[in-house]
């Protein structure tokens, strides 16, 4: 349905920003959606629900993909006490992260709503693997929740008060 299969690389907005997300959270992303992706093929009602869920997922990580993700990129080098190369970049995503955040939230009680409806086809339909590849998604969205989210907001922040302090 979405023109991705479990070999394709989906979201690959990622790589066009100067601010490069860590390998680490992309690599998962990937390996999460290649997983609904199989999991779609399942069939009978747990097919149908990954499906929906697939709907809703698909366009949240490409925003994540594009707005979170790379301003988590600048946590290394930061946390280093290096500057990154465009407080600019980091400024505008983390404006444009600012304005979708509470959107975000909304899409992940939504996921979450969809991940339960998942898990309750797949144990009446007997797919454990499926239930567990549910509870790893609502583990990665919780993280998201209340460690990659605020990070991310910590990184735009810091950004705009280093650009602040530049025009001072």
């Amino acid at each position: 349905m979405f023109g991705v299969n479990a070999n394709s690389t989906p979201f690959p907005s990622v790589l066009m920003s100067g601010l490069q997300a860590p390998s680490s959270l992309a690599e998962e992303h990937r390996g999460l959606f290649r997983e609904l992706v199989e999991l779609e093929s399942e069939g009978g009602k747990t097919g149908k629900a990954v499906n929906e869920l697939l709907a809703v997922l698909e366009p949240h990580f490409e925003k994540e993909e594009e707005a979170v993700m790379p301003l988590l990129g600048a946590l290394r080098p930061l946390s280093e006490g290096k500057a990154i190369r465009d407080y600019s970049e980091a400024i505008s995503l983390h404006e444009r992260f600012s304005s979708d955040y509470p959107m975000m939230l909304k899409e992940h009680a939504q996921v979450k709503k969809l991940i339960e409806r998942v898990r309750t086809a797949a144990r009446k339909e007997g797919k454990g693997g499926v239930v567990a590849a549910m509870d790893e998604l609502e583990h990665h969205a919780k993280v998201e929740e209340e460690v990659l989210y605020p990070a991310a907001m910590l990184v735009g922040a810091f950004a705009s008060g280093k650009a602040k302090a530049k025009v001072s």
